[in-house]
């Protein structure tokens, strides 16, 4: 399974009122898409088509009326009322931002960071290879104590609240790993001060050539450079954030 990143509202998110880059391309060109739900408790696998999978009106009242209680008891627990923070709003009006690193990105982007911690080089002439998290570089730099930055410690959700937080709480039956949205662009900020020292033209380049083709046919076929993959990676986070900071909405890996 691949990987996105959505900004927008987690009521949408979890109702799957949003499409992937990958049928947003299936859609524009009417091309049919087919996905494969796997039931982690039976193990049985379904194919149905992305429009099956949108929650009934009923079913998005309930969610949103979930996911703001959810949210209510995290702003509540993390005591952001006290720091000038009501709430966000889930209001389904709002817009919502998605693109697809991938997993190679993500590794890519890893790879980069380690490289930057470590001062050691990835071996370029894997390029064609995407299995980033088995090299030994990433695997450091995932267990390391050490690292603050939030996606090597395993963070996958960034919710808009203030300062710099990060905490584990359940979502969507799991305990996951989160982080505020004012610790990633702290984070994409030292990153790049501290290596490419690029600007938003840049970033834009690279969100915009440096992606991944998003037919479905195409998987393996990717002439990519593993700098290309963490840069792109990088004007997604980028992107994101601006998103975030623009309609006060959550960011969060979809895979």
């Amino acid at each position: 399974m691949g990987l996105d990143v959505y900004a927008g509202t987690l009521s949408r998110y979890v109702s799957r009122d949003w499409k992937t880059v990958v049928q947003q391309f299936a859609a524009d060109t009417g091309q049919p898409l087919t996905l494969a739900i796997r039931d982690d408790a039976t193990g049985e696998v379904q194919y149905v088509s992305p429009e099956e999978l949108v929650a009934t009106d009923d079913e998005k009242k309930r969610n949103r009326r979930d996911i703001e209680g959810w949210r209510d008891a995290i702003i509540e627990q993390l005591g952001q009322a006290e720091n000038g923070l009501e709430t966000w709003s889930e209001d389904w009006d709002k817009p919502y931002f998605t693109a697809k690193p991938d997993w190679s990105g993500i590794g890519a982007f890893l790879v980069h960071l380690a490289e930057m911690v470590y001062g050691e080089s990835y071996d370029r002439d894997r390029d064609g290879a995407v299995d980033y998290f088995d090299n030994s570089l990433v695997q450091r730099l995932i267990e390391d104590e050490d690292v603050y930055w939030t996606i090597p410690r395993g963070v996958t959700m960034w919710l808009p609240l203030n300062g710099r937080v990060i905490f584990q709480a359940p979502f969507l039956g799991e305990n996951t790993n989160i982080g505020s949205t004012v610790v990633l662009r702290e984070e994409l900020q030292e990153i790049n001060d501290r290596s490419w020292r690029a600007n938003d033209a840049q970033f834009a380049h690279w969100f915009s050539n440096f992606a991944e083709d998003p037919r479905p046919s195409s998987a393996g076929e990717s002439h990519l450079t593993t700098e290309q993959r963490a840069q792109h990676c990088f004007a997604v986070l980028w992107r994101a954030c601006d998103f975030a900071d623009e309609h006060t909405v959550p960011i969060l890996f979809d895979y």
